[in-house]
């Protein structure tokens, strides 16, 4: 009995080698990474909202961006102005 999975496009690409796809992941996740770099760059001295989480200096902005602030109250939204990036996270 054939085996559906066969069918599938997915199945019927040819594999690539291990070291291959490893090398082109690589790429990929360093182009993210500057991508998103920028991206929070682009927000340094805008304001954000931010909803508050625990331990509570710390929430995301509507953008999902993860934000360190002031201590504050869990489950508010503030708003932050972000002052600088750090770690991959925006500072407010």
């Amino acid at each position: 009995m054939p085996n559906p999975k066969d069918e599938l496009p997915l199945f019927s690409h040819p594999r690539t080698e291990p070291a291959s796809s490893s090398s082109r992941a690589a790429r990929l996740r360093a182009a993210a990474a500057g991508t998103r770099g920028a991206w929070l760059r682009s927000l340094v001295g805008s304001t954000q909202q931010v909803l508050v989480e625990r331990p509570g200096d710390r929430g995301h902005a509507g953008n999902f961006a993860e934000v360190r602030l002031a201590p504050s109250q869990v489950g508010e939204i503030v708003s932050v102005k972000i002052v600088d990036v750090r770690d991959g996270k925006l500072i407010a």
